[in-house]
């Protein structure tokens, strides 16, 4: 969207004495609305006056500035879902992950990490498992943050975040399979099911999947020639913020 004002600048016939006026009458600042907003000034000269001086250039590189760190935000936010999107189809390679919590009992704290069966993964990444209330892994995600790692052959993921513990049966019963019966004698409505919610706050991925493997090979090549080392492209190597507290 652009938004164009008009600022006619006066000549000495039509002011008849009266005070000149300056910059500040003579155009309307409108500020973006919204990201991606163009400004633009006409200005229309009357009877051969011109805006000119120190005023006008001062605020024309005001604009300038504004309109490039729009477009920087924008590019940001794009590629940042762009990395999001990446992260969810990585994610849902993994039918198991490693979740890992803290014990703090002794002087340092323990990294414990199990192998769980992914129940779901919402669309925000989260990911939900299902298992013991009366557990370790439940008592040490109440406490402390904790991290979850996937890894196949020619992908990666590693993430950190906190726990979230639900009994909500109706919600454990969204996500059951028969597979859960084996450690839960009572179904889905077992006393002693619930889910630990696992919620990303960063995430670092590493993806040499298909033709990223490839050119991963070329620039690895290319390297081992030139002795140098290669850089690895924003689509087999990043590093997320996923804005949660």
């Amino acid at each position: 969207m652009v938004k164009i004002v008009e600022a006619h600048a006066h000549g000495p016939a039509d002011l008849e004495g009266r005070r000149r006026p300056d910059l500040r009458d003579q155009l309307a600042v409108v500020a973006p609305q919204a990201l991606g907003e163009a400004i633009l000034f006409s200005l229309t000269p009357v009877n051969g006056a011109q805006l000119a001086g120190p005023g006008f250039e001062q605020h024309a590189a005001m604009q300038t500035t504004t309109a490039e760190k729009i477009e920087t935000e924008s590019k940001e936010k794009l590629a940042q879902a762009d990395e999001r999107a990446h992260l969810y189809e990585m994610l849902k390679e993994f039918s198991t992950l490693m979740v890992a919590t803290y014990d703090k009992t002794g002087k340092h704290p323990r990294l414990n990490a199990r192998p769980l069966h992914v129940a779901k993964l919402e669309d925000d990444c989260s990911l939900v498992f299902v298992t013991a209330l009366p557990s370790e892994k439940v008592a040490e995600a109440q406490r402390f943050d904790g991290n979850v790692i996937g890894q196949s052959i020619m992908r990666q993921v590693s993430l950190y975040g906190h726990f979230e513990i639900s009994t909500d049966r109706e919600r454990i019963a969204k996500v059951w399979s028969k597979g859960f019966d084996v450690w839960f004698p009572e179904g889905k409505d077992d006393p002693n099911a619930c889910l630990m919610i696992f919620v990303p706050r960063d995430a670092e991925l590493w993806d040499s999947s298909g033709l990223k493997g490839l050119r991963y090979l070329f620039d690895s090549a290319r390297a081992l020639l030139t002795k140098t080392v290669p850089e690895a492209a924003p689509d087999q190597h990043a590093k997320l913020k996923l804005n949660r507290a």
